[in-house]
């Protein structure tokens, strides 16, 4: 039995957030992500891989579950609870038999293709399977091609020719993470992620590489095998990774193999030797921005999120009419915030730094230290010489704060439910004297 389930919002019901599909229209309502591990042993393991993915292709908080953009994985066989109280479900078969693939490719991809036993026109097939796209971890790519061969030979049995099948197969993407080598025989547009590092190929070049029917990106990465570190730790991975799913996931029309993929690798080039620049944006402090700021601020806090830099600021609707009363300082590298600081007037019109954050994938650059002094220096600018800051050693390195020249005024505790922690409330006491002191003082300006 071949089971398929999608990520959705946790609750108190449903702790891992994971609800079973079982109708194939899932897959006609827009771009899909279908992750296959090449075994499933544990519910929590499908929920991770889900959330891994999620965290790359919904790169904003708000958009976690967006309907456009779904997140799906495989399990195989029934569950049942694991022993010796390890507090978890366990899936009864470790890879999927024959029949049981056969009967699923029958169910969801099938009807991609086909409607009531006849083959539907070639252009709508391929608008239907340009919504799949799938991402495999080591031998998962060999499910999926096991995947493709299924529903290859069903094709050809509604009368599909050898050109249709191939033509209709090449708008589903896959990108496969350490995975078998020999992908040549996938009719997917195919991108397999290398680490040199763990590979039994000796003498890879770090480059784009060109096979017969599919492209292979090697990078120098940590040899781990493990798809936690490389999509959660590793930048290079990560971001080569996001980008090809971002783009098989927002590029508009069919899919031309060999443009598209060379396409993703040159604006992945293109990212990676961006130069990291910084950007001040000034508003009017409402609601609707805080929230959405401070649900930025959480995930950039959790996961290895990178926000897309236009998307985020149009999303903010920032009315440029109104007087501002708080400033947003940017760090972007490309089109990707790497990390940003809000300051500004809190309700007892004291002017306060209200919080900071870098990518986990990019912490210790001194990219923390640049926003923090571009953040005093626009409050000099605006004749504000003393900020307030607010840090709690659960959340924050108030240690940072300290080795700027900051200094404890007082404490508080919160309260939270079954825990509490505590709050240091800090001052910046002479900004200018602070910026007078920088080195490099040239530094301290912006770069828009």
């Amino acid at each position: 039995m071949v089971r398929i389930f999608e990520k959705v919002p946790s609750s108190y019901d449903n702790e891992y957030g994971i609800d079973e599909v079982n109708n194939f229209d899932v897959f006609l309502k827009g771009p899909c992500v279908i992750v296959l591990l090449a075994k499933t042993w544990l519910i929590s393991s499908v929920n991770g891989a889900m959330k891994l993915t999620a965290n790359l292709v919904n790169p904003n908080i708000d958009d976690r579950y967006d309907p456009s953009k779904r997140i799906f994985c495989l399990g195989y066989g029934n569950t049942t609870l694991v022993p010796f109280g390890m507090g978890d479900m366990a899936f009864t078969e470790d890879e999927p038999n024959d029949v049981d693939l056969e009967k699923f490719v029958s169910k969801y991809f099938l009807p991609l293709v086909s409607n009531n036993g006849k083959r539907l026109d070639i252009k709508t097939a391929m608008s239907n399977l340009r919504n799949i796209n799938f991402v495999t971890y080591c031998n998962g790519s060999l499910i999926h091609r096991r995947i493709e061969k299924i529903l290859e030979e069903k094709m050809r049995e509604l009368g599909f020719n050898d050109e249709a099948i191939n033509l209709i197969l090449s708008q589903s993407t896959l990108a496969a993470i350490s995975g078998d080598e020999k992908l040549n025989t996938t009719k997917a547009s195919t991108l397999l992620f290398t680490d040199k590092n763990d590979t039994a190929d000796e003498g890879l070049e770090e480059t784009l590489i060109k096979y017969d029917n599919y492209y292979r990106l090697v990078i120098k990465s940590n040899g781990q095998h493990d798809l936690r570190r490389y999509m959660r730790d590793d930048i290079k991975f990560s971001k080569a990774i996001k980008e090809f799913l971002c783009s098989a996931l927002n590029d508009k029309g069919p899919i031309k193999q060999d443009t598209f993929v060379e396409g993703v690798i040159n604006r992945y080039d293109v990212q990676e030797h961006s130069a990291i620049q910084y950007k001040t944006i000034s508003f009017k402090m409402n609601h609707d921005i805080h929230d959405k700021i401070y649900n930025l601020y959480r995930s950039y806090k959790k996961t290895n999120i990178i926000a897309d830099l236009e998307e985020f600021v149009n999303g903010l609707n920032i009315n440029n009419d109104e007087v501002p009363n708080s400033t947003l300082e940017i760090s972007y590298k490309g089109n990707e915030i790497i990390g940003f600081c809000l300051h500004g007037y809190n309700i007892f019109n004291q002017y306060e730094l209200e919080l900071m954050v870098c990518s986990p994938l990019y912490r210790k650059n001194g990219i923390g230290t640049k926003l923090f002094n571009n953040a005093l220096y626009n409050m000099n600018q605006n004749g504000i010489d003393k900020c307030t800051i607010e840090s709690a050693r659960k959340y924050d390195d108030i240690d940072f704060w300290f080795k700027k020249g900051a200094i404890q005024v007082s404490k508080r505790t919160v309260e939270e439910i079954f825990t509490s922690f505590e709050v240091s409330i800090l001052e910046m006491r002479n900004i200018k004297e602070y910026l007078d002191k920088l080195e490099q003082p040239h530094e301290r300006k912006l770069n828009n």
